[in-house]
């Protein structure tokens, strides 16, 4: 059996056992991690926005426009006290692709590493605005996401959705009751390498 050797030239070999495995030490961490490393994730955060109503409202709306893929690693909302007494709890849907998306107040994206020089601009990100809501159709689109939301409460999950080059989400909030909420929602995620790697 001819042993692997170390090609720099500093005479190291591998180590193998009885049973003819390789021994091999690493760090394993996830693409998120990795990507965060390189400065090419993202944190799109609404901040607190208000509204009063009772109707299922758009309340964030991501497109991505670049040429890599954008993974959505992880979602997060947050309301605060209702400003009136719900039926019962809210409910979020999130859909992938509304048509006749217009409105909203446009904001940018967040890089995850500080004094990186990547600024995501490639993404329309919009928010609702009681001066100009976001109007979009999505009444025939099955949810990508469906939960529920109680107020006050925040809520932080894994979900690994990926929009590629010209897609879009959008997510809605039905409070479930006329009142005013706060209320806010974004995403963590990253820009997937081009070769893969």
């Amino acid at each position: 059996m001819i042993p692997i050797i170390d090609g720099t030239g500093k005479g190291y070999v591998a180590q193998v056992d009885s049973d003819n495995r390789l021994l091999t030490k690493a760090v394993q961490i996830s693409e998120y991690d990795l990507q965060s490393d390189a400065g090419k994730a993202f944190n799109i955060n609404t901040e607190f926005i208000s509204f009063t109503g009772s109707a299922e409202t758009p309340i964030i709306y991501v497109k991505n426009n670049a040429e890599q893929d954008a993974v959505l690693a992880n979602f997060f909302i947050g309301t605060g006290n209702p400003g009136g007494t719900p039926t019962e709890q809210g409910l979020i849907k999130a859909y992938f692709n509304a048509t006749s998306v217009s409105g909203g107040e446009a904001f940018s994206a967040a890089n995850r590493r500080a004094g990186a020089p990547e600024t995501f601009e490639d993404f329309t990100i919009l928010r609702h605005d009681n001066a100009t809501p976001i109007i979009a159709t999505y009444s025939s689109i099955t949810p990508v996401l469906y939960q529920t939301q109680a107020a006050p409460a925040r809520v932080f999950g894994t979900i690994f959705l990926v929009l590629a080059k010209g897609q879009s989400i959008t997510i809605t909030y039905t409070p479930n009751g006329a009142q005013t909420v706060n209320i806010y929602a974004g995403f963590g995620g990253y820009l997937k390498p081009a070769n893969g790697g």
